[in-house]
Order: C-alpha cells, then structure tokens, then sequence
C-alpha cells in the first residue's frame, strides 16, 4: 500500500487553504536564514532548524510552491554543524545530551526529506557523518539511559531545559524521554541507508524504550508518539512482527492514558498541563501508519477524529499552531493554555508542516492497482494504474456531510478497476450509497471500506454518501474526569463557545440541526458548534474564548 507522491496531488479547500497559511507563516522573520540558526546558548541544537526545514521541504511539494529561503537555509548549513557534522557541542566519549540528540534527529529527518526531494547528493555525506558521528556511539551505551522515576526532573514547561546535574553518562532534559525521539531519525536514516550498525543501535534503543513505564515515569507524550513512529517505520523496513505489536501496545497506553477528549495529548503522562500539536501531528502520523501496516479500521477511524478535533483546533488565524487546555482533566471546557502559548512557534507551528502535508498524502492510496481513499478532501489527482494513468477530481463536503465526489478529468486507462473508499465506523452502512454516472450500483463492505468496481472514461462521476447524524461519546482516557460524554456530528465533536459556567442539556430537549455540523438546543439560543474553527479566529477572540466540550452523563 503506497500514498501518491505529493507531486502528483494538488490540494484545494480548506486543506489546501490551512497548508497556505501555514507554509507563508514558514516563511516569516523568526524562520528565514538570518534567524533559523540558532546560537551555541540555545540547548536545542539541530531542532529548531530541523524542524523549519522539515516543514518547508514537505509544504513546498504539497503546495506545489517554491520557498523563497529554503535554498539559503541549505547553502548556509555546512557551516554551522560542529567538527563531526552534527549541531551542537562535542562532548567527550560515551558522554550524551539528550536535547542534542532530540533536536538533531529533526535536522536528521529534513535533511533526508530534502535529499529524497532534490536528490542533491551533498546532503548524503552530511546524513551519513551524523548517523557515524551522532547516533553509532549510543550502541552500548542506551541501556543506562536515566528510566527511574527519581532519576528524573518534573518541573517542565513549555520548552523543555536539561538538569543541573548530569546523570551517569546522560544530561537529561525536563522532557522526559526525548532521547528517544532519535528513533524517528534514526529509522528513516536506516530506511535510506541500510546500514546493519545503525539497525543494531535502533535495536538496542527500542529494546530500552520497551522497558521504561512511560506513565509511571512520566514520559513526554510528543516523546513516546515521535518513538512510536520511528518504531512502525523500522518495522516497514524490517518486517518484525513483535515491532508491530509493541507499536500497538505503546499507542492503546497513549489512549487510555494520555489523550484529551478532543484527542489532544497530556504534555507529559499523568501531567496534563498542557497540549502540544508536535504530539498530535505525531498521533495522527503514527494511527494512520497502524492502520496501514494492520488493516484495523479503528486506527483509520481515530486518525480522522485527531485531525479534525485536535490539529485543526490548534491551528491559529496566522498559520501556527499552538497549545491549548487538556479537556476533560478536570474541566470540562476547552481553551488556550495560555497567552503565551497561543502560538508554539519554536516548534509546532513547523511540525504542522509535517501534519498539512501527511493529510493530503493520506488522501490517495494505491495498492495492487486498486486506488484507496482513506480520507476526503478537495484535490486532484494522477492516478497511476498498471495500464495508463488517470486524473481524478475529488469534491467533498466531509465532514459536515457524508457526500464525495469523484470525477475522471483525463484518463487512458482501460481495464475496470476496483475503488475503496472510507466509511467511518459510526456511519450507518445500510445507508452508504455509491452512484456511478447517476446510477446506483451494489457495494461491498470490507475492513471500513465501500469497495466496487468501475472503468475509468473521461467524464465519469462517482457519487459516494452516507448520513452523518449527531451521537454522543463517553470520555476516553480513564484519568479524566468521569460521568460525562462528548456530542459529535459524525466526527465532529460539538461545543458551546463563551461558556461562562458548565451547561447541562436535559435529556427531554432535542438537539436541532443548523447545517454546518451544528445545532441549536431546543427552547434556547444556545449553539454546539464544531472545534475546528479557530483558524477563523482572531487571536484575541480564540483567548478570549472558553468551549465546553463535555456534558454530564445525569442530563443526558
């Protein structure tokens, strides 16, 4: 199963409207060649400039837009690696910082995403000194990785910072576990590279994270997720089985005890101060790549609710992203951390990049010359089939309405082929209908997935729908507050904006449909509306606002 190459979609709507803006925020002072580099105080070396060319490189191919300053990022960045080709201070032998290490496996990933991209072989070199230099010398040495509660700091803010006090081998930050997010860069170092020594360091690494009690330790959420992603990839590169299972454990331990009920994250397990989107983008990354790897619908089915209630509510009017309250942690409301995390712009307002762009990726699949469409949104598309090529139009109204349209702009394609298309789990699918030039036909059902079969002619429209009806859901992770449940649109989940106290909704007053995925409570003038509107917000509006997203179970 392989998404399309970026290259070959072009993304428009709302997706394409928050990749925009989120690739022209890319492109502003803080990020720009002048101020991406970072000075030798600054205790995040690599990431800060990992993570902006990260974004720029995969916006660019999603938006089809050249960045203005990327090139002289790249022309500049030789010079600003150490003697041994990676950022940050050398430190004596068997001696490790793991803010250095978390910081430059984000320089480690951008530096592969720019040489998959331009296939300039300069960077090669550079990818290789970091995996010998920076990553090798971690063999033997990962086993005494500070794992004991009282080894650790707790007292974490936004940005993490390292401890007074090095511990054994091991400078350890307030991020508890970000050592491990290397397991991201140094997977895809070994999916490009091969090379058998780093898989024995990726071994030893997954080996030591498997042991930790990552709730009891309290490990950074955005930490574990980035690890988990490393994990599913060395498993799509080595075919063991216990990766794919250990994979799964570690993502249910983040449902049951580390998300939001607007699927969020806990900064840290058993912490919840706080979110951050670099976790969310992460979540979203890591459930789409469960599914793909495991065929379980469930993980597709979260991955929709991730973005559309978490990453696109943390998404600002300028582009960024930033973090917000953890719902349902004694609260049953939902708003801005702070003022002054309104924006994450040191961090994930880039990783964003990373999530806008993996959404319109996910949006096209292809397998065994079957075209799958696990998500919905306003594209087009070449469509390589074994015998010519087709280019589709897609039209959706997801997810306020089950309603996509897909139409054949150009096609040679001969042969019929057989069309997947996802049908969330909570849709009705005795009601799922597909038409084919006005004519409805008969459809299976498999593994989530409205499957048929139809030819490719120029001119041909596929109608896809489902009714989307409001539901409610108990809360999800077993630490947050109980007796209470969220309403949802379908995927939507629903809330009421301005919420000067709590608001119980008797069970005897209907909920009306408005359009547009929100209803007005009978007898009143109160609206649940959808999260994922903040974009339109100004940011002393998003502030200034409180969204009550949990509602008591005894009203209900």
């Amino acid at each position: 199963m392989q998404t399309l190459k970026l290259e070959d979609i072009y993304t428009g709507g709302d997706l394409g409207r928050r990749a925009q803006l989120n690739f022209d925020r890319l492109e502003t002072e803080e990020y720009r060649p002048d101020k991406v580099f970072r000075d030798t105080r600054y205790s995040w070396p690599g990431d800060w400039e990992g993570r902006t060319i990260l974004g720029l490189v995969l916006l660019a191919q999603a938006t089809h837009l050249e960045p203005k300053y990327l090139e002289e990022i790249m022309q500049k960045l030789p010079e600003k690696l150490n003697e041994n080709g990676y950022m940050g201070r050398v430190l004596e032998e068997g001696i490790f910082d793991e803010q250095q290490m978390s910081g430059n496996s984000w320089l480690l990933r951008a530096l592969i995403e720019y040489y998959l991209w331009k296939k300039d072989d300069r960077l090669f070199h550079i990818i290789k000194e970091m995996v010998d230099h920076l990553i090798k010398p971690l063999k033997r040495f990962v086993d005494g990785y500070p794992s004991r509660r009282e080894e650790r700091i707790f007292d974490g803010e936004a940005m993490g910072h390292l401890a007074d006090k090095r511990v054994r081998n091991w400078y350890i930050s307030s991020d508890i576990g970000c050592l491990f997010i290397m397991l991201d860069g140094a997977s895809h170092a070994y999916e490009l590279l091969k090379d058998p020594e780093l898989g024995q360091v990726l071994d030893e690494m997954i080996q030591k994270f498997s042991g930790i009690d990552l709730a009891g330790i309290s490990f950074q959420t955005h930490a574990t997720l980035s690890a988990l992603r490393g994990i599913i990839r060395y498993y799509e590169n080595t075919g063991k089985a216990e990766l794919l299972e250990m994979a799964e454990k570690i993502y249910q331990l983040y449902i049951e005890e580390g998300i939001t009920e607007n699927y969020s994250n806990y900064n840290w397990f058993g912490r919840p101060t706080h979110t951050e989107p670099c976790a969310m983008v992460d979540s979203f990354i890591a459930a789409f790549g469960l599914w793909k790897n495991t065929g379980n619908e469930k993980y597709l089915d979260d991955a929709h609710h991730i973005w559309f209630n978490s990453i696109e509510h943390g998404q600002r009017s300028n582009g960024g992203f930033g973090c917000d309250s953890c719902s349902g942690a004694g609260s049953v409301f939902l708003n801005s951390s702070s003022q002054n995390l309104y924006e994450a712009y040191w961090c994930c307002t880039m990783r964003g990049g990373e999530g806008l762009a993996g959404a319109a990726q996910y949006s096209w699949l292809m397998q065994d010359d079957q075209l799958l469409l696990p998500f919905y949104n306003e594209s087009i598309a070449s469509v390589a089939f074994t015998d010519g090529e087709a280019v589709i139009r897609q039209s959706t109204r997801y997810p306020y309405e089950g309603s996509t349209m897909l139409e054949v702009v150009r096609s040679n394609v001969s042969a019929v082929k057989k069309i997947k298309l996802f049908l969330p789990l909570w849709a009705d699918a005795s009601r799922a209908q597909v038409k084919i030039n006005g004519r409805k036909i008969n459809a299976a059902i498999e593994k989530g997935f409205v499957v048929f079969e139809t030819g490719f002619a120029q001119r041909t429209k596929i109608e896809f729908s489902f009714p989307i009806e409001l539901r409610s859901k108990p809360v999800m992770n077993r630490h947050n507050t109980q007796g209470y449940h969220t309403f949802r649109h379908g995927t939507l989940i629903l809330g009421i904006d301005h919420a000067e106290q709590e608001v119980g909704i008797d069970g005897a007053r209907k909920l009306i449909h408005q359009g547009s995925g929100k209803y007005l409570i009978e007898d009143t003038d109160i609206i649940l509306s959808p999260l994922n509107d903040v974009i339109n917000m100004s940011a002393p509006q998003f502030l200034q606002n409180r969204k009550q997203i949990l509602f008591a179970d005894r009203e209900s």
